[in-house]
Parts: structure tokens; sequence; C-alpha cells
């Protein structure tokens, strides 16, 4: 995921089922215990074919220059760039 957010992608948790991820929110927690910084922020998405609305977050990394460098540093380490 950290990967698909280093180009200054921004995800909600039903985007980020797309690639995979079953639990954003765990994931940014996750991400952030290596020291990473996430942003994020309420918005409303339609469902029930778009009658009703569910609250979610929306995650984007940190566009910090140590933030950015940080994240290719992990991802460097973990082989993923």
């Amino acid at each position: 995921m950290l990967f698909t957010f280093l180009p200054g992608r921004t995800l909600n948790r039903f985007e980020a089922e797309a690639h995979f991820d079953h639990c954003l929110h765990s994931t940014v927690s996750s991400l952030e215990g290596y020291g990473l910084v996430f942003d994020r922020r309420w918005e409303k998405v339609p469902c029930v074919r778009g009658t009703k609305c569910v609250r979610c977050k929306r995650y984007w990394l940190n566009k910090a220059t140590e933030n950015i460098a940080l994240a290719r540093t992990l991802l460097k380490k973990w082989g993923l760039l």
C-alpha cells in the first residue's frame, strides 16, 4: 500500500479494496509505526445504490520531504522500489 500512496494517491477504505487491502485504517496505523506521517479527513461516500451515504476517512501520505524520503527508504529496504 505504501507504494500506492507514494506518488500522491489518496484512498478511502472502499477504494483500498481494489488493492486487496481490507482494513486500510490498520494498514495506515502499521505504516505510521515506522515513523511515516499520513494525513486524513472524513468524507461521505454514497452507498445503497446512491440512496444513502456512509462516513469514512480518506488517507494520503504527507508530502513533507523527510516523510517522502522515509517512504522511499522503507520501500527500498523491503525490495519494492
